[in-house]
């Protein structure tokens, strides 16, 4: 008799132990999956009113990027804000790209950006709010690079540039 009793016991721990396991190893996925879900949060636009925007939107003046001049030291990550102001009378979907002025500089590929290209309808009347993620690599030389940040909204296109200095 006091060899099954024994056996049960085991039993039961290994249960619990692997039970323990599995929790803690599920508490490690949720984190992960809650920390990532951060960051591409702020890769996808925000759709706010025109009156929170970061400038009075107008029909000329539609896209807005914050700051315009950038300075980075190297390996360093900064954020720039750009926001488009859909004054067509539908809903549009924006492409947002970033471009260097210079091909030299696209093949050197100093700097990176992460922000999403393609999003969801800016409705119309209201403004689309991007966070674009900049990077400058390691490798990147100090100087300073010229940027074309354009919005393609199929009903209206428009440009800014963007200064980066790297240090």
């Amino acid at each position: 008799m006091a060899t099954k009793a024994k056996k049960g016991v085991e039993l039961s721990l290994n249960t619990i132990i692997i039970a323990i396991l599995a929790i803690v190893f599920l508490g490690i996925a949720l984190a992960f999956i809650r920390n990532m879900g951060k960051h591409v949060e702020g890769l996808i636009p925000t759709i706010i009113p025109p009156g929170n925007a970061l400038w009075p939107p107008t029909q000329d003046n539609p896209i807005f990027l914050v700051p315009k001049t950038l300075d980075i030291d190297k390996n360093e990550n900064k954020k720039i804000s750009l926001e488009v102001y859909n004054y067509a009378a539908k809903d549009v979907n924006c492409d947002i790209k970033i471009t260097p002025n210079d091909p030299a500089t696209e093949t050197n590929a100093a700097i990176k950006f992460l922000y999403a290209e393609s999003n969801r309808p800016i409705d119309a009347g209201m403004v689309g709010h991007w966070d674009i993620n900049v990077k400058s690599e390691r490798t990147s030389v100090p100087s300073a690079y010229l940027y074309t940040a354009s919005a393609n909204c199929g009903e209206f296109s428009k440009t800014v540039d963007l200064f980066v200095t790297v240090k």
